[in-house]
């Protein structure tokens, strides 16, 4: 996925959790400034692990990224910076 497109899906996830205006959020924008929280941030990894999973590994996505990278520029580069990995079949099924 392109990250133009994801930023925008990550960015109405954000306007619908935090109920402000798609208007106010751009790549600058910090989610904690905007209003999120720690559990706000939860809110969103599990949207967005539900969401598109095909992106994110069985582990899905670690709080900590969005809490070390509040920028919503930032923190969509750094998810597609780390897709998730093909499914390994390990033993017989």
């Amino acid at each position: 996925m392109k990250y133009e497109e994801f930023f925008s899906l990550v960015a109405q996830e954000c306007a619908t959790l935090l109920n402000v205006s798609i208007s106010s959020i751009d790549e600058n924008s910090n989610f904690f400034h905007l209003g999120g929280n720690s559990v706000l941030a939860l809110q969103l990894c599990a949207t967005l692990e539900q969401n598109f999973p095909i992106l994110f590994s069985i582990d899905g996505i670690d709080i900590t990224s969005i809490v070390n990278e509040p920028n919503l520029g930032q923190f969509v580069k750094a998810l597609l910076a780390h897709p998730a990995e093909p499914a390994t079949v390990v033993g017989e099924l």
